[in-house]
């Protein structure tokens, strides 16, 4: 079964111990197998540290608390709809500009969200698919990430085997760059080292890490055959 709450562990400094805070979502969708109940699948505070923001999946929602050194609050009633049966799995914002990206797992669309500070209201600017018009498959979008040069954005698909690149404008709007091969089947998690050179995709039905050249000044990925790293099945993948 999905989990309908998250639990918020706080280590609060002085005489105060580290404790939990655990929040409950209810909500249902338009998708009969995947969105019966609630489904919170990513929690992201914003880079102002003002908002802790989740993706519930199952509820076609993204449910923002107010969130501060000392306390997580709860969730604002008028929380953020997405499209019906979009399923939102993850969220990031652009480093340097109040946008955020919202990649849809069941519909495979990119969500851009127009950010306000003050009150963490996301409204949405702009939908956009990520898969290819002719391919009529079932979508299983999952990570996004941001280059660190802030000019090209990435999403992934598992059904399809695929990573899509976006450019992003000075405005943090999307355009689409193109759609190619992950390197592998089923790509689970990706990650941008920190010179922007390389982007890791990590396949997980076969069992490899898949490495992509970028060129490190834009984030365009150069469609080289990438060099593969065997791992057993890996889900998750981060770079230090």
């Amino acid at each position: 079964c999905y989990p309908t709450s998250i639990a918020v562990r706080q280590n609060l400094t002085g005489q105060q111990c580290a404790r939990k805070k655990l929040f409950h979502y209810e909500g249902r969708s338009t998708n009969a197998v995947r969105q019966t109940s609630s489904h919170p699948h990513q929690a992201m505070p914003s880079p102002d540290g003002r908002w802790l923001f989740v993706c519930d999946l199952g509820a076609d929602r993204i449910w923002c608390h107010p969130l501060s050194k000392d306390d997580v609050g709860p969730a604002a009633s008028d929380s953020v709809s997405t499209p019906a049966g979009s399923g939102p799995r993850h969220l990031v914002f652009h480093p340097l500009l109040p946008r955020a990206y919202v990649i849809c797992e069941l519909n495979a669309h990119l969500l851009t969200y127009d950010y306000a500070v003050a009150t963490g209201q996301l409204t949405l600017a702009d939908e956009a698919p990520t898969l290819p018009s002719g391919w009529h498959g079932q979508p299983y979008s999952a990570a996004i990430r941001i280059h660190p040069a802030a000019a090209t954005l990435f999403v992934f698909n598992r059904n399809h085997d695929s990573l899509t690149a976006f450019q992003l404008d000075g405005h943090g709007g999307v355009a689409l760059i193109d759609c190619f091969s992950s390197g592998g089947k089923a790509p689970r998690d990706i990650t941008i080292d920190a010179s922007g050179r390389w982007l890791l995709a990590a396949n997980q039905d076969s069992n490899c890490v898949a490495i992509h050249m970028l060129d490190s000044a834009s984030g365009q990925p150069k469609f080289s055959e990438p060099e593969t790293t065997p791992i057993t099945t890996p889900a998750c993948i981060l770079t230090t």
